[in-house]
């Protein structure tokens, strides 16, 4: 690359500033010691004329610094040219003692003026080294300005004026010249080859950074950049023209990888991302989220209905045939639509968007971020919701995102103040009571979590007092709040039942229900293991009630070990909800367990469907046969209670055996002393 170009020449520039303004202290020492030498000799107008002339170049270039441009922005050229016809006539004023010692005839004097002038060559070759255009402009001068000085010299010198000294110094000259020039052709193939690794530099930095921003499959925008680039579309919509965002999931892909290899299914991918591109134009934006998940956002839309025009346009795009091989691979697209005009987000997206900032979000970037999350979010759940209309036969079309059809989804301050309840042991157990269903005895109990005294902690619940489980339950799981709910429940579970048998009362089996992480982590096991050490009589009394989704976990191996883990220690194991779920008789010989709980929607069709009949039948067969106990949930008519004795079941829980209870009403029925409490045994056992 050649040195003269105007980027280079700014390139240099950028540096020579530096170099400038490094250094001035010493310059303008250097340079009083030799005028003063000069000042000696008589030469008193010149020595005035040169430190002038001198002081003018260094005011001129410490001006020049004070517009030195930001990193990020190039030097304008007037200022590269202020910077190069200030360093030109500096070297040569900077040289101008030397010419006036070698007029001197002491030797000493002509010495001192010749080391001045090879000082001054060191000088700018060492600062201007890297700098070829600088470099060669200023050493050119000096050059000339060293031969003047030989020449002054060699006139006022009769000695030096012999041919053979002459010689002498002509060739010295010479060798001196050819070795700068060689040094030069070096530093010019050095510069060269550094520009050639600032080039790579730059382009294997722009290729990380398409990296960074882009997925590699498909060459789209990845997660990270469809949102801030969204940010940017929501900051410079306007009034009447919104921004629409549609979140895509193939429908049928996973056949097409598992059928036609992965070949075909990144086949698909790939013709998909080039139609949602091609529909997202200059200037929307199409992204790859992940897996088979695209993303569209598209600015200046008028109008809802215009969004699910386009939206239509691009299911129809999708459902195109992809050639692949002499096969035609057909898939389907399920979309979900959101706008920025109110439909699709809340109020923060509404609002006008701040200014841009320098990370490319509009900022403050909480806003941004606010905004453009909640507008993905609503398009979220509008394209579950179209994936569950055509699963029950609602065909494929693309939904729009309205508050009114959705619920509130869960916020960040819903996990903090339901974690907040957790800590502050708000929520924690009532206990159901199972009956002998023929005896009317208490058999054990059910441990159910309650949330007492809640003064509205959850978004809908303004009423306070007690929330129902069905409430909290299902967000306890969203937010990853498993572990901190278990050890909540267990403590208090334990702690409840230690002290019922140090009063000497016989609880009978207190279920307590315990998620996989309980089970199939060592954290999980630690916390339980922590909670069973405080409590050696409560253990002997609690069995740990497991939902049948353990059987089909991926974790199934590990969940054995851990069920194994804590029969040893003394805990019995509960089968919960089974006979409508994924498991089948075949799994109860995978495990050990104590207790098998029959699924309340199987007992509510007893009477009524022969099949909960008969399964209910073989669960007591079984339960006889592993020595384990059989209770049915969900018990609430007398002819449920005869019918579930009828079949061989002994034990049931449900509103026909009492509602679930504080642990002082659990305290009080097992002593039998509150009089308010209804009979213990079940009339027409």
């Amino acid at each position: 690359m050649s040195i003269l170009t105007l980027d280079n020449f700014r390139h240099e520039t950028r540096f020579v500033l530096r170099v400038s303004s490094r250094d001035v202290g010493k310059r303008i020492v250097s340079l009083a010691m030799i005028l003063a030498i000069c000042w000696s000799t008589g030469a008193r107008w010149p020595v005035v004329g040169i430190a002038a002339l001198v002081l003018a170049c260094e005011a001129s270039l410490m001006l020049a610094l004070r517009f030195e441009p930001p990193p990020d922005e190039d030097v304008p050229l007037w200022l590269a040219v202020w910077m190069w016809l200030t360093n030109i006539p500096s070297t040569v004023f900077y040289l101008a003692p030397a010419a006036i010692l070698a007029a001197q005839p002491q030797i000493p004097l002509v010495l001192a003026g010749f080391l001045w002038l090879f000082g001054i060559f060191v000088h700018v070759s060492n600062s201007f080294v890297a700098l070829p255009l600088y470099n060669w402009s200023q050493m050119v001068p000096a050059f000339a300005a060293g031969l003047g000085v030989v020449a002054i010299s060699a006139v006022n010198h009769d000695g030096l004026a012999a041919p053979g000294l002459w010689l002498v110094v002509a060739g010295l000259c010479v060798v001196y010249g050819a070795n700068t020039i060689e040094t030069m052709a070096t530093q010019k193939e050095l510069l060269r080859d550094l520009t050639a690794a600032r080039t790579e530099a730059k382009a294997r930095l722009a290729a990380l950074e398409h990296l960074t921003r882009h997925d590699p499959l498909t060459g789209l925008l990845n997660r990270l950049a469809f949102d801030a680039g969204l940010a940017r579309l929501l900051a410079r919509r306007r009034a009447g023209r919104e921004v629409a965002v549609m979140l895509f999931d193939l429908d049928g892909f996973k056949p097409i990888n598992d059928t036609y290899s992965h070949a075909a299914g990144d086949l698909v991918l790939g013709v998909i991302a080039k139609r949602l591109g091609a529909l997202a134009g200059e200037e929307g934006l199409a992204a790859r989220l992940g897996g088979d998940e695209f993303a569209l956002a598209l600015p200046g839309i008028g109008s809802a209905a215009g969004a699910l025009d386009l939206a239509a346009r691009a299911q129809r795009a999708i459902e195109e045939p992809i050639a692949h091989g002499e096969t035609l691979l057909r898939i389907g697209g399920s979309v979900g639509v959101a706008l920025s005009d109110g439909r699709g987000p809340p109020a923060a997206v509404r609002e006008a968007p701040p200014p841009l900032g320098p990370d490319g979000l509009a900022g403050p970037a909480g806003a941004a971020e606010t905004a453009v999350s909640a507008l993905c979010a609503g398009a979220d759940q509008a394209m579950y919701a179209a994936k569950a209309a055509m699963r029950v036969g609602g065909g494929r079309r693309a939904v729009l995102y309205d508050p009114a059809d959705f619920p509130p989804r869960p916020s960040l301050e819903d996990r903090r103040r339901l974690s907040e309840a957790l800590a502050a042991r708000r929520i924690g157990p009532v206990y159901e009571p199972v009956l002998d269903l023929e005896t009317g005895d208490v058999a054990g109990f059910e441990a159910r979590p309650r949330w007492e005294d809640t003064q509205g902690d959850l978004r809908g619940d303004s009423q306070g007092g007690a929330m129902p489980p069905e409430r909290f339950l299902p967000l306890i799981g969203e937010f990853g709040l498993q572990g901190d709910f278990l050890r909540a429940m267990a403590e208090q579970v334990f702690a409840d039942v230690e002290a019922l048998v140090a009063e000497g009362l016989d609880p009978g089996r207190v279920a307590l229900a315990v998620p996989e992480i309980a089970l199939a982590t060592y954290s999980g096991r630690q916390d339980l293991d922590r909670i069973l050490a405080a409590s050696p009589r409560g253990r002997l009394h609690v069995v740990l009630a497991i939902s049948q989704d353990v059987f089909v976990a991926r974790a199934a191996s590990m969940i054995q070990d851990g069920i194994g883990h804590f029969r040893s220690l003394g805990l019995g194991i509960s089968l919960d909800g089974f006979g409508t779920g994924p498991a089948s008789f075949r799994h109860l010989g995978e495990i050990d367990f104590d207790e098998i709980k029959i699924d309340a929607d199987l007992v509510a069709g007893l009477g009524l469907d022969p099949v909960a009949d008969i399964l209910v039948k073989g669960f007591a067969s079984i339960g006889r046969g592993f020595g384990a106990r059989l209770v049915a949930e969900g018990v609430a008519t007398e002819e449920q209670r005869r019918h579930l004795l009828r079949l061989g079941c002994r034990f049931g829980q449900g509103t026909l055996m009492g509602a679930p209870m504080p642990l002082a009403r659990v305290r009080d029925r097992l002593a039998g002393v509150a009089a308010d409490l209804p009979p213990l045994r079940v009339a027409g056992g």
